[in-house]
């Protein structure tokens, strides 16, 4: 195989290029001082696996990154960078790129992901496991709570940000137009459709979703 190490640092370059040649005596061993170099090594060398610094000059890995994904979706990329942003961790990840590490990394930790990303496997350390999942979960309550107010109809949602404004049983009937007993019913709907047990929690819930702000 032949691996592409894309650093603007020699030393370190060095230190990854002394790694692999001991765990793959047999795989080529390129360099990239920088995006421009490293886009031009990938056009002429079909490059197995690219070991990728995001922090370059002239064009940056997160750009560099893209162009692999778009140009040469065989190429698996390990992305061994200095700090961990979650900006460019989540765009990376959408990308689909195979591998995440940070240079704090030990060296068991890089010689596993290698092993696992050259074999067309995914390698996330536990952090980056940990803040997908909260992604995950996160995305999840989104739609779940989207989904429950879809469920509201508009003389709910009146019932219930007039609640928000501090309006009673009797002032929200007048302001609508309708009787108490009908109001009652909204707010036992409400009730029932937020999982809530009284008013107090269903102005919390609205300031929650954004249907009310304070």
């Amino acid at each position: 195989m032949t691996i592409l190490i894309a650093d603007d640092h020699a030393v370190f370059r060095e230190g990854v290029r002394n790694l692999i040649a001991t765990r793959y005596p047999e795989d080529d061993i390129l360099e990239a001082e920088d995006g421009k170099q490293t886009l031009r090594l990938l056009a002429s060398h079909a490059c197995g696996l690219l070991i990728l610094d995001l922090n370059m000059p002239h064009v940056d890995g997160l750009s560099v990154a893209k162009d692999v994904c778009a140009r040469h979706p065989d190429t698996y990329i390990l992305v061994l960078t200095l700090y961990a942003d979650h900006a460019y961790l989540e765009e990376l990840l959408q990308m689909g790129i195979h591998g995440f590490l940070t240079k704090e990394a030990s060296r068991e930790q890089i010689l596993q992901a290698m092993d696992q990303v050259r074999m067309g496997q995914n390698y996330y350390p536990q952090f980056v496991s940990e803040w997908m999942h909260d992604r995950l979960m996160q995305h999840y309550r989104w739609q779940h709570d989207f989904r429950l107010i879809d469920r509201f109809n508009p003389k709910e949602l009146q019932v219930l940000r007039l609640l928000c404004q501090e309006h009673t049983t009797k002032e929200i009937a007048q302001l609508m137009h309708v009787s108490h007993r009908t109001v009652e019913g909204y707010r036992q709907t409400l009730l029932q459709k937020t999982q809530t047990r009284n008013s107090i929690g269903l102005v919390k819930f609205a300031i929650k979703m954004g249907i009310f702000t304070l």
